[in-house]
This record gives structure tokens, C-alpha cells and sequence, in this order.
């Protein structure tokens, strides 16, 4: 039954006053910020302030919202003003949003007005029902909710604003567990590599009491630890499915998947979540929770695990809007000279003012409006981000930035030269507060630009999906300056997330979202994304697998084929594009597998619904591929490409190479490509032209523990010997001749560094991994010379810089540590890695704090 405050409030958004009121609060807002206007404090002002308190008495998460972002515009307009202070505290303990009253009291904002005994014991109350396990930090309602289904159910699903402090939650639940002495193993699956060492880091610090010898330890990789320890696993969906082929015994206890809304993409990557799922069907101890930014229907994911099969089950999915941290958008139309609000009461976009006096272009207008902020814009590549941030450089006026600062500034960049190259354009744009983040930056570089932003040094950073994927920092202003990802348009669950970005919980209050409209057709998007409700998320999407695709998959396996494009054939011959061609090809080789093996997984089950896949279909199938598939259950190789494998491997003397040696590398790289069929089923990578002998380039020496220095000048220096060719779009797609220009050794540091990333530790690790497998079952373990997979895995062919990484650190900081001055105090005596503390007295910056967060999860390896 409802409350009586929830019946008195049901209605109270239509309120005519209230809209009124509120819209010429956002128009207000907007002007202030566009064109330094301001305002008096009058009588309807007092009026919002009323109606945000009565906001937020209510139940339902949207009033919550409003109540928060009406006492937090007014506290940007008259910071002074006790009333709004009082406010904005009564509001802000009414909603619970702990983060935000500690912040305002950290920062000694609050007002001089107390509240009466019976108020602050009620207030008080409340904080304590809400303490985390910790008890250090009060929760806010939602997060207590959350944290509460967790603990009653075996499968779970919520989706909640990027603010709410998801992953706070599943630290809070590993922490509860591990204090109460559990002893079982946890995996947090997080969608890219990039953000592995920052998640597994921020774990090790914040669970250090519960962690170190002889207790449960943050790994990467499931290799890491030995049979026998209790790990917290932080894998991407490649990394647990591969631990799963592999160890199919392994016994995991609770699994999280976190931005679970990418199970619903449509890029390859998205089909290992359902192959990983029906992996675990059937155990019936294993948890597994999906964590997602907004959806409207987070419980679809269930359908993934044994949840219906309960008798016992119950309503295990919600969808949470409550958001600690406020984003206000405001529309920059280059295109019609206007500005404009979003109106959240009305959803409508209120026209604020003209763009005439302020700015022509969306440059001057991130310089004028991201001045003394902290910005991060939101660019569709890393080609545009570097672009944009070199332009922003030219136009900036000097900055007179504080020595102490500066001497900051100029200390990472000079590690980036270090690392990368000295042209690296990175270097002199942190020089200039300015920074680009992409996520084929190294990781210890990628740290480093994140905790200067964190520190304020960086006043703008151009990004790409990654830093906004799960990467935390204080930002004032998020500037969008593209509707895609890549070449395509994003998706409106990722644009709305992306939005969410602004603002970070215990960091910020609220965050702007200035969206750049260039185009009527980003306008409408905008619109499509703000002011409708979200879309439903569906399993195997059609925009990836549309039912014609379905058909197509069953046509071509009743051929005999596992290849969806014959010699000859394009994208276009089939209605593919590049996205679902690589898509459908992973659905092709999951369905072959789970019909071959008679499972009923939700794939088979989904292309029998659609009309794809009739019985004699299913029949004639497991008559022609039955015998190839026992082969191996790794979907990311075709079934004719396992059968080749295996007869190349039975018929021959087949194996890696002893040396690595840049033409034993490229003879074997060769071999494998006939083997694998490289020029079929990786045309536009591996198998395309003369590709193979860049890629040995950068293998043998990523294999051989160079630096990515050395591995990038390498590269370089293979350009300028054989005059190789460029890909250019400025302004169409065309070859350039390398010319040894700055802007040509940059996009060729730019191409390693991703080549590495995309190329040689996911594609040429996925075929090794499958070499090496084969090798051992048909020739037995001893047959396998050296372990190239390990070696692409780690970057390295030493085994003490492998095991420094199986520890905890990243391999450029292995590499280090065997260097002069610390390589005396890292050894390997009796095979175990062992490091003197006396080290801890030459190393400083990201070195030492490396060694710190090792310390707490191996403290086993230091004497």
C-alpha cells in the first residue's frame, strides 16, 4: 500500500507551479554558464526549495532526482545562501545520499542552521542502518537494496546510473564474505584488458585487511595462483572462458559481470558471455550477479543462467534510477545558434539562448566554457582524440601553471617519452594540462594521465569509450563531441551511460553534459537518447543477427562449410557488415559446438524459435561435423580450421619455433596462416597481403622482452627501410608514403601500440593458445618446446619477469625491476620469486606504489 506521502506526491511533477518554476531555473542555470549572467535570490527560488524538500520525502527515484538537482542548481547560483544549504543538506540525508552530505562537509559547506533533536536523531539513524560492512561509509538506499539482493539470491540482475557506485557494491559483498570467512573464489568479469591492473589495484586497496599470506589474493589471471589458493579473480569474458576450457573444474563460487549490458552488443566480443554462461549452467554452487549501467529490463539476462529452473525463485532483476551525482544537459547547436535544457519534469528541450555572442565553434566553446574545470570530451576514435587534442594545443593561450604542478606535469611526460617515444605527440600535450586517453596506451601510462586528471593537473583530456567504461574521476564538464563509436552510430543505452559519466559519487556533486550538435541528424539522436524512454535489451540482438543471418549460418553448415564468405565474396554479398560478419561467424561456430555436443543452449534453442534451425537440420549437421568438433570446444576457431590443426600436427613434425628470430618467426607465422586459413577467416588482419611480415616485427620483439620503446622504434625503422604505406582519411580514405614526418611516426606509435593490444594479445594468443593445446593433447605435454601463448600472454620469454607478472605487476614494471639499479634485490631463487625490501629505498612514482600494492597481496615474496 502506498504511504500517504507517496499518495500527497503521486501527481506533484504535473504541478503547474512547479514546472513553471523549474524550467525558469534551468534556463537560469544555463544563461550562467553561457553568458556569465547573474541572478538575485527571490521569492521563486524559495518556492523550488520547497517543492525539492517535498521531492525528496518521496518514494519514487525520479522525484529523488529532481529534489537533488533543483537545491544543487540553486547552490551553483547562490553558493552563499543558508537557505539553499539547508536544503540542500535536508534533501541530500532525505534521499540518503551519504556521499554527497560528507562531501559538502569535508569541504565545510554546510549551513550554520541546526536541525531539531528529533530531526538529527532520525538523520542519524538512518546513517547507521545504511553503514557498509566497513562501517566507515553509509550506503545509499538503493546500494543497501542491491547489496541485500545479492546476498538472498544465487542469480541476480540490477542496472542502476554509472553514479550509484556499482562496483563499491560488489566490494562491499567480496569484503561482508571474506570477514565472515568465506572461503570460496570470486571472479569480477570487466569488459577490456585496459581495465584490468585498475580494477585488481583498487580491490587490493580497498580490501587489504582481508588479503596477504595465506588468504585470498587478487589475480588477472587464473594461471596466477596455484590449486590450492583462494583467489578474487578480475577477468575479461576472454580470459574466464579460456580458464574454463582449461580448467574446467575450477570451482567458482560467485561471479559478477559487470557492464553486463554488452552481453546485448553486437560486436564479436559479446557471444563469449553466452558460451561462458551455458558453461556454468548446471553448477549449482556458483552465483552469478550482472551488473549494468541503466536499462529498463536487467532481469533478461536471467533467461542466461539456471534461475527459472528454481521452484524456489523469485523477482531477482531490477532497474534502479536513483543517482547520486546530477548530470545537466544543455544542447550546443552550431547548426541553429541556440543553446537549450533538458527539462526532466516535462521531457522537453527548452530553447535557453542564442550561441551568436559566445562561440562559432565547438573548440572555443570547450576553452571558454572548460576554463579551471576539469573536462573530459567524449571523441568517436583515437585518431580524432590525438587530432582534437593537438588543435586544442595551437589555441590555448599560455598557461601560467604552478611550478610544483609543472614539475608533475613534466615528470610523466618525460616518462612517456621514455616509454613510448620522445615524438610521442602525449608528451607535450600533458606538458600543456591537455591529455588523450585511448586504450591502447600502456597501462602504467594510462594510470598516470588518470591521476593527474584526479589531481586536477589536467584541465582537458579527449577520450574515447575506454576512460568512460569504468575508469573514475572527477569531472567537471563532459563534452560530446561525436554520436559514434568507431565508424558506427552508438547505441542509446551506451549514449545515455556515456551522459552518466559526468560527475563522479564522492568526487562531485553533479556534472555538466555539454552535447555538440552539428548535424540535425545528432540532434535527433540526442533527442532519441533524452527524452524517450530506453530500449529494451534483447539476447542475440537483431541488429547483429537479424533472422535472414540465422538462416544463412544453418544454409552454410548444411554445406558443409564453417566459413560464411567464400573467395571472392564481400561483406556486402550477404548483408554483413564488418561488426556482424565477425559477429555471426562466432554464433556459427558456438551453434556448430552446443548441436554437435547435444546441448540445448540458449543459441540452439533461440535459431529453433526463429524457424533457422529445423530437426533434420540438427540431424544432418551432427552426421557431417560430429567428429571435428570433439576435437575442442573453442568457439573462436572454426571446426574446418580445428580439423586442419589437428591433421597438420598428426601428419608433421609441426611446432614452435626454438629461437625467435625474426624469419623463424615469419616462416612459422606462414605455416600457421595455411593451417588456420588465414587469408579466409582473418582477411582484414592477419591474412591480409604481406601483413604477417609487419606482425613478426613487432611478435619476435614482444616475445623477446623488449621495451615498447624498443618495439616502437623498431616498427619505425621497418617503415622507413621498406618505404611502407600509411592509411590516411584526411579527408577520404587513401595510402600515404611514410615520409618520416611527426605525424607519421606518431600514427605509427599509435598503430603498434593497437596492433599490440588487438592483434598480437588477442588474435595471435587465441591461435596460439589453440597450437599449443593440440600439440599437447596428440603429442602429450613434454612434445611442447617453448609456450609462444605464455609468451604473447606475458610479453616475455623469462621466466622471472612471467612470474613478476603472475604477482601483480605489469610487464614494462618486470622489465624494470630487472634493470639496474633493482635487478640485485628481484631473484628467483628455488623457482619462487623473491624481492629484498631494501628496494624500496632507490624506487619513486609508480614503481614504488606498484611495490606497495604487491606488498598487501603477496607479502610471501618480500624479505
Amino acid at each position: 500500500m502506498d504511504s500517504l506521502s507517496n499518495l500527497i506526491l503521486k501527481n506533484i511533477l504535473e504541478d503547474q507551479e512547479l514546472q513553471k518554476t523549474y524550467e525558469s531555473l534551468l534556463t537560469n542555470y544555463a544563461k550562467s554558464l553561457l553568458e556569465n549572467i547573474s541572478f538575485e535570490f527571490n521569492d521563486e527560488h524559495r518556492i523550488l526549495l520547497n517543492y525539492a524538500d517535498l521531492l525528496s520525502l518521496s518514494d519514487e527515484e525520479k522525484h529523488n532526482n529532481i529534489a537533488q538537482q533543483i537545491v544543487i542548481i540553486l547552490s551553483q547560483l547562490f553558493p552563499q545562501n543558508d537557505e539553499v544549504k539547508f536544503v540542500k543538506e535536508s534533501v541530500y540525508q532525505n534521499v540518503s545520499n551519504f556521499a554527497s552530505y560528507s562531501l559538502l562537509k569535508k569541504r565545510g559547506m554546510l549551513s550554520n542552521a541546526g536541525y531539531e533533536f528529533l530531526r538529527e536523531l532520525e538523520v542519524e539513524q538512518h546513517r547507521i542502518e545504511n553503514l557498509a560492512p566497513d562501517a566507515e561509509n553509509s550506503l545509499f538506499d538503493t546500494q543497501k537494496q542491491v547489496l541485500s539482493g545479492l546476498h538472498r539470491n544465487q542469480f541476480y540482475s540490477f542496472s542502476a546510473p554509472t553514479s550509484m557506485g556499482k562496483t563499491f557494491v560488489i566490494k562491499m559483498f567480496i569484503k561482508n564474505k571474506l570477514r565472515n570467512g568465506n572461503y570460496e573464489n570470486f571472479v569480477i568479469v570487466a569488459p577490456t584488458r585496459a581495465l584490468l591492473s585498475e580494477i585488481a589495484n583498487n580491490l587490493i586497496i580497498d580490501l587489504k585487511d582481508v588479503l596477504g599470506l595465506n588468504k585470498h589474493k587478487v589475480i588477472t589471471n587464473i594461471a596466477a595462483v596455484n590449486s590450492e589458493e583462494k583467489f578474487i579473480a578480475v577477468l575479461t569474458p576472454e580470459r574466464l572462458y579460456y580458464s574454463l576450457l582449461k580448467q574446467s573444474d575450477i570451482r567458482l563460487s560467485y561471479i559478477f559481470i559487470d557492464e553486463a549490458h554488452k552481453i546485448s552488443d553486437k560486436d564479436k566480443r559479446s557471444v563469449i558471455y553466452y558460451k561462458i554462461l551455458d558453461m556454468l549452467k548446471g553448477r549449482s554452487d556458483a552465483s552469478i550477479y550482472f551488473a549494468s549501467p541503466i536499462i529498463p529490463n536487467p532481469d533478461i539476462y536471467l533467461d542466461l543462467t539456471d534461475f527459472y529452473t528454481q521452484s524456489d525463485n523469485q523477482s531477482a532483476g531490477r532497474a534502479f534510477t536513483f543517482s547520486p551525482v546530477i548530470q545537466n544537459k544543455i544542447y550546443l547547436d552550431f547548426q541553429g545558434n541556440e543553446y537549450s535544457a533538458i527539462n526532466n519534469i516535462s521531457g522537453s528541450i527548452i530553447s535557453c539562448g542564442s550561441l551568436a555572442g559566445f562561440s562559432s565553434d565547438k573548440m572555443r566553446a570547450l576553452i571558454t566554457l572548460g576554463r579551471d574545470k576539469c573536462n573530459l570530451i567524449y571523441v568517436s576514435s583515437a585518431n580524432k582524440a590525438v587530432d582534437y587534442a593537438n588543435q586544442l594545443m595551437d589555441l590555448l593561450d599560455k598557461d601560467n601553471t604552478d611550478s610544483d604542478i609543472y614539475k608533475e606535469l613534466d615528470s610523466v611526460a618525460r616518462q612517456i617519452e621514455e616509454k613510448i617515444h620522445e615524438k610521442y605527440y602525449l608528451a607535450n600535450l600533458v606538458r600543456k594540462r591537455i591529455a588523450f586517453h585511448i586504450g591502447a596506451l600502456p597501462a602504467e601510462i594510462r594510470s598516470q594521465i588518470e591521476q593527474l586528471l584526479r589531481k586536477g593537473y589536467i584541465r582537458y583530456c579527449f577520450c574515447t569509450s575506454t576512460l568512460l567504461e569504468g575508469v573514475n574521476v572527477p569531472v567537471d564538464n563532459l563534452f560530446v563531441f561525436d554520436n559514434k563509436k568507431g565508424f558506427a552510430k552508438m547505441s542509446i543505452i551506451d549514449a545515455f551511460n556515456l551522459i552518466g559519466r559526468a560527475g563522479r559519487v564522492t568526487l562531485n556533486e553533479f556534472g555538466n553534459v555539454f552535447l555538440i550538435v552539428e548535424k540535425v541528424n545528432q540532434r535527433n539522436f540526442y533527442n532519441d537518447v533524452l527524452l524517450k524512454q530506453l530500449p529494451e535489451q534483447s539476447l542475440l540482438p537483431k541488429e547483429a543477427l537479424s533472422n535472414r543471418h540465422k538462416r544463412y549460418i544453418v544454409e552454410t553448415l548444411l554445406e558443409g562449410r564453417t566459413n560464411l564468405l567464400q573467395e571472392g565474396e564481400k561483406y556486402a554479398d550477404h548483408s554483413f557488415t564488418e561488426i556482424t560478419y565477425d559477429y555471426a561467424s562466432k554464433c556459427l561456430n558456438m551453434l556448430l559446438h552446443d548441436l554437435c555436443s547435444k546441448r540445448d543452449s540458449y543459441i540452439v534453442r533461440d535459431f529453433r524459435k526463429s524457424g533457422a534451425l529445423q530437426p533434420q537440420n540438427i540431424i544432418d549437421i551432427r552426421n557431417m561435423f560430429s567428429n571435428i568438433v570433439q576435437e575442442d570446444d573453442d568457439i573462436n576457431v572454426s571446426a574446418k580450421q580445428k580439423e586442419s590443426l589437428y591433421r597438420a600436427i598428426r601428419q608433421s613434425d609441426i611446432n614452435y619455433p626454438r629461437s625467435l628470430e625474426y624469419q623463424d618467426c615469419l616462416s612459422f607465422l606462414r605455416k600457421l596462416s595455411e593451417i588456420f586459413q588465414w587469408t579466409v577467416y582473418e582477411k582484414d588482419t592477419l591474412g591480409k597481403g604481406d601483413r604477417l611480415s609487419y606482425y613478426a616485427v613487432i611478435l619476435t620483439q614482444w616475445m623477446s622482452s623488449k621495451g615498447m620503446h624498443e618495439i616502437i622504434r623498431g616498427a619505425i625503422d621497418n617503415y622507413e627501410r621498406n618505404r611502407g604505406k600509411l592509411i590516411s582519411y584526411d579527408p577520404v580514405y587513401h595510402l600515404e608514403n611514410y615520409n618520416g614526418s611527426i605525424k607519421h611516426k606518431n600514427q605509427i606509435i599509435n598503430d603498434v601500440m593497437k596492433d599490440i593490444e588487438h592483434v598480437i594479445n588477442y588474435k595471435f594468443s587465441m591461435y596460439f593458445l589453440r597450437f599449443s593445446e593440440a600439440i599437447i593433447k596428440v603429442r602429450g605435454k613434454d612434445a611442447l618446446v617453448n609456450d609462444w601463448y605464455d609468451y604473447v600472454e606475458y610479453g616475455t620469454n623469462n621466466d622471472l619477469v612471467i612470474d613478476l607478472q603472475k604477482h601483480g605487476f605489469t610487464r614494462e614494471q618486470a622489465l624494470r625491476l630487472l634493470r639496474p639499479p633493482y635487478n640485485v634485490y628481484v631473484n628467483n631463487a628455488n623457482g619462487e620469486v623473491a624481492i629484498d625490501l631494501r628496494i624500496e629505498d632507490y624506487v619513486s612514482g609508480e614503481l614504488k606504489q606498484a611495490i606497495e600494492i604487491v606488498k598487501i597481496n603477496y607479502p610471501e615474496i618480500f624479505n
